[in-house]
């Protein structure tokens, strides 16, 4: 073999080294963060598997009486599940988690709504009844949550008084909307099994639950991110938000949470105001499983924090 034809292999094998690496990218991209990609149908079995474990009830979500409105994101119809308070002025916005939707949330909204909230759970983009075809992990979802605050105030009046309500994804997802220019009446803000950065979430998964090299898969799928979506997941990153704002926050995790890490939510603890914010970790519980763990004391800790807030 001559100097020229080996020169040509190398050439080849280092050109199939490189497509190789950008479909193995451009898979995980659709994997995760493409609407109905293969991550969500996964986490969904493991969910449902495991579904007495989080100690949901949808059946809660038709003993209530409820009604669906619409929103416009741009060019995306949002769709949200109102449930009234007759009478009162507070309102909860609960916010759902990667790939799930509003009836994610029946222990959450159950809570308040039993405390004199109206509740507004809305289906992110991509996600449930509303539209999109790309997970942002909060990235675009935080300015729709400011959407959602308005159509509270335009349901409720001008002197309604709300709490931010997320779990997962979409407690990172509030915590991003908290640094926005928001209406006063939103007066605090509840994070549990919140990231504290989306890319470094993924990295987390992929090398310490996947058990394979994150730097070989996610830059590629963060740039088909960026390509079809125009959002960057380093970008979605409610630490550096949670170091801007003003608002109130409880923190919540497990500390045994395997999906998102609890030292996520206290790196975001050590850089918020702690005159008004708090963090608790409930000891034992996985991913959004403190109100599983303890029912009765999730609900004094969330209760008397919004309390503090809320008249």
């Amino acid at each position: 073999m001559g100097v020229l034809e080996i020169v040509l292999t190398i050439l080849g094998v280092i050109i199939g080294l490189f497509l190789l690496w950008v479909l193995f990218g451009f898979l995980a991209y659709l994997f995760s963060l493409r609407r109905g990609g293969l991550a969500g149908k996964l986490v969904n079995k493991v969910f449902m598997k495991e579904i007495e474990s989080y100690k949901i009830d949808y059946s809660w979500w038709e003993t209530v009486p409820s009604k669906e409105v619409e929103i416009k994101a741009g060019e995306e119809t949002l769709v949200g599940t109102v449930l009234e308070k007759s009478g009162s002025k507070k309102v909860g916005i609960c916010v759902h988690g990667y790939y799930g939707n509003f009836r994610d949330l029946n222990p959450w909204a159950k809570i308040l709504f039993e405390e004199g909230f109206s509740v507004i759970a809305p289906d992110l983009r991509a996600h449930g009844k509303s539209s999109g075809q790309y997970v942002s992990m909060g990235y675009f979802d935080k300015n729709d949550i400011v959407l959602w605050i308005n159509k509270a105030i335009e349901l409720f009046g001008n002197d309604c008084q709300i709490v931010l309500f997320g779990e997962s994804m979409g407690g990172a997802t509030v915590l991003m909307a908290s640094e926005l220019n928001l209406p006063s009446n939103v007066k605090c803000v509840v994070a549990d099994s919140a990231y504290s950065n989306a890319y470094q979430a993924f990295e987390y998964l992929v090398e310490k639950r996947g058990f394979l090299p994150a730097f070989l898969f996610l830059p590629v799928a963060n740039f088909f991110s960026k390509v079809f979506a125009d959002c960057d997941l380093k970008k979605a990153s409610p630490i550096d938000s949670v170091k801007k704002t003003t608002l109130p926050i409880l923190f919540f995790h497990g500390s045994n949470d395997k999906f998102v890490p609890a030292y996520m939510s206290k790196d975001m603890f050590d850089v918020s105001n702690k005159q008004i914010c708090s963090i608790y970790l409930t000891k034992g519980a996985g991913h959004i499983q403190s109100f599983a763990k303890d029912p009765e004391g999730y609900k004094k800790v969330i209760t008397c924090f919004i309390e503090k807030w809320i008249c």
